[in-house]
């Protein structure tokens, strides 16, 4: 981009900081985050990633796109720092109240049996209680925000479903990976890969992964705005269709979390997060850890690379099955967006760090 450009999207983005905050507060209810790096370059991200290749989230739909993406940041945060800070509540505890809130969500599907979310304890203590059910409220009113949204609501049967699952994947992920970094405190340096030796990496970048790091929501939620309409049809009217759709979202969700882990794995370790270089696969065999650290960052920039190759395969092939011309522009702009927040990523780690751990 020529610095022309780059200077009239800061300014662009810019102004709709103001607008930003003010719907993440109504959404929220809560006062700005101390650290809002995340918050103030994100309008940036969206109008530069637009405006570089012409190929634009449409203005109507980049508002609520820009709200959803503080919301992620937001529960991130709030679950890494609050949550999992809180004495006395696990994960199991926090998993519970994540699956009441989406069973009290869904008019589709029976409720969980008690027991697949049964609070170890009979009777909690009452200022745990009154933690969980703060909890609760927190969740609660951001998942409201995103499954009542007007336009999610319009879009297709298809759509709602999948973007129910794929929000509660996300908080699951979210409690899953706080709880499993956990176990990397009393973690020797050269014990680190060990912790996930029973599981492939592969099957959890796919999985736990992918869906901490949002990209299936966003992407769902983006499909849902774009193809928001009074008779629900959906974006993707073939089953292909439908397929390949599914599969950028999975390609673009393993690209962000690669590139993510490349940027903070400094802070990470420091904050004993589990990053995609503890796993097995990335074993260099070196026992200088400097050069062997090198060395798995380099494996990883070689996979990031190769989903995104992946992700452009997919977005080719969505073309090429005939999905409308502003479907397949806002999902260029996605691209773009998570292109952009790779590079950026991979150069500087913008996650502000834990508080208990500052």
């Amino acid at each position: 981009m020529p610095d022309w450009l780059v200077r009239a999207c800061i300014t662009e983005g810019y102004l709709h900081l103001p607008f930003f905050d003010k719907a993440r507060q109504a959404v929220t209810a809560d006062k700005p985050v101390k650290q809002q790096r995340h918050f103030n370059i994100l309008p940036f991200m969206l109008v530069s990633s637009s405006r570089s290749t012409g190929a634009c989230i449409p203005p109507d739909v980049n508002a609520e796109f820009m709200v959803l993406c503080a919301l992620v940041y937001e529960v991130d945060h709030y679950v890494e720092d609050v949550v999992a800070g809180l004495e006395g509540v696990n994960a199991r505890e926090v998993e519970r109240i994540v699956h009441e809130i989406f069973d009290e969500s869904s008019t589709d599907r029976l409720p969980r049996r008690q027991s697949e979310y049964a609070p170890e304890h009979h009777k909690l203590e009452s200022q745990l209680s009154q933690q969980l059910e703060k909890i609760k409220h927190t969740l609660r009113r951001r998942v409201s925000w995103v499954l009542g949204h007007p336009k999610v609501i319009s879009a297709s049967k298809h759509n709602q479903a999948l973007l129910h699952m794929q929000l509660e994947a996300f908080y699951i992920g979210q409690i899953t990976s706080v709880y499993e970094s956990s176990s990397l405190t009393d973690s020797g340096k050269h014990q680190r890969s060990s912790t996930r030796s029973q599981e492939s990496y592969h099957n959890w970048v796919h999985t736990t992964a992918s869906a901490h790091a949002s990209g299936p929501v966003v992407f769902t939620f983006l499909t849902c705005l774009l193809g928001a309409s009074k008779d629900g049809q959906d974006c993707f009217q073939s089953t292909e269709a439908k397929y390949v759709a599914q599969d950028l979202s999975m390609h673009s969700a393993c690209l962000v979390r690669m590139e993510n882990d490349i940027g903070s794995v400094t802070r990470d370790r420091k904050e004993h997060n589990l990053n995609s270089v503890d796993f097995s696969e990335f074993d260099s065999g070196s026992t200088e850890e400097a050069e062997d650290l090198q060395n798995r960052l380099q494996q990883l920039k070689r996979l990031a690379a190769y989903e995104r190759d992946c992700a452009k395969v997919a977005f080719a092939r969505l073309g090429e099955l005939g999905v409308a011309d502003r479907v397949m522009k806002g999902l260029k702009g996605f691209c773009n967006v998570v292109d952009l927040c790779g590079q950026v990523y991979a150069m500087e780690d913008l996650t502000p760090a834990l508080e208990r751990c500052a």
